[in-house]
């Protein structure tokens, strides 16, 4: 009964730490970024992250002191094999399935919450995640009032059971639920360097052609603007290339199984990764291709 919890733990970290690879920090460095500004929605307290996760850490507490407590009655009941005892195992029991389903519950709707809030999800894709996710709260919510039926301890055993099978076979929602909000997050990133590459490369072609004589580029001025040009569009080919990987392998968390999911998300993160690195680097080209035209010729 205590691995599904352990399992959850290590969900946690990554819901709340999760690498920032796809992060949009500024440096000094010579990048163009972008900024991502998301779209302000009607408040709903149950998509609220901070106070749903705030509400699950408090399930989490609660659960401890179920799982301290059923430990306890445990022991006494293998002990003693009195009907009291047999009773308190029971009660004790049920009152720790009954906590865990509820940090399972409270843990789903935090993802969901963070899900809520990311950007760069098509439509399709987010409320095709919500409705699964949604399935998973609604099965533990039943499994949770269910329980409180058991007549004795094999049955609520049976009953831990049945809840560890399901989390097994559906935890990987989790995972692939986190990937797409780091891709959200690179898409937007990647939509705004591309239009920033249009922009310029359109405005560079603009100055190229100027017969002005005190605005005229000469050859050299052109070529190293091309090949800055150039090389900007490469890297940012390259992030596209890596993206999609990335993309790809979101979709198949199902088939890899529960056990190969973190293994299936931090590729994901890599990929992610990757594809940051070479956006960035498209961008510092961009910066380049500005800089070009604005220094002055000798």
């Amino acid at each position: 009964m205590k691995k599904t919890f352990l399992i959850l733990v290590c969900l946690i970290f990554v819901l709340v730490f999760a690498p920032g690879v796809y992060s949009q920090e500024s440096t000094e460095s010579a990048t163009i970024e972008p900024t991502l500004t998301p779209t302000a929605k009607p408040y709903d307290p149950d998509l609220d992250f901070d106070k749903v996760f705030q509400l699950f850490k408090e399930k989490q507490e609660e659960y401890e002191k179920a799982h301290d407590d059923y430990i306890i009655k445990k022991a006494q009941y293998l002990r003693f094999r009195t009907l009291k005892s047999q009773t308190d195992a029971i009660a004790a029991t049920l009152n720790m399935l009954q906590k865990r389903d509820d940090v399972v519950i409270y843990y789903i709707k935090s993802v969901r919450a963070k899900l809520d809030g990311a950007i760069g999800i098509s439509d399709a894709r987010r409320e095709g995640i919500d409705v699964r996710l949604e399935a998973e709260i609604i099965w533990f919510s039943n499994h949770k009032e269910k329980v409180s039926s058991a007549g004795s301890l094999s049955d609520l055993v049976a009953d831990s059971k049945s809840a560890e099978t399901r989390y097994s076979t559906g935890a990987t929602i989790f995972y692939e639920t986190l990937s797409v909000i780091s891709l959200g997050k690179i898409n937007v990133f990647k939509e705004r360097i591309q239009d920033l590459f249009v922009n310029i490369k359109e405005r560079v072609e603009i100055i190229k052609k100027e017969e002005r004589e005190e605005y005229k580029l000469t050859e050299r001025k052109i070529q190293i603007l091309d090949r800055w040009i150039l090389e900007s569009d490469n890297k940012i080919a390259r992030g596209v290339e890596k993206q999609s990987a990335a993309d790809s392998a979101s979709e198949s968390f199902s088939e890899t199984g529960f056990e190969n999911a973190l293994s299936q998300y931090n590729r994901v993160l890599y990929s992610l990764g990757e594809a940051q690195l070479f956006y960035r680097e498209g961008s510092s080209f961009l910066k380049e291709v500005v800089k070009e035209v604005m220094i002055a010729e000798e």
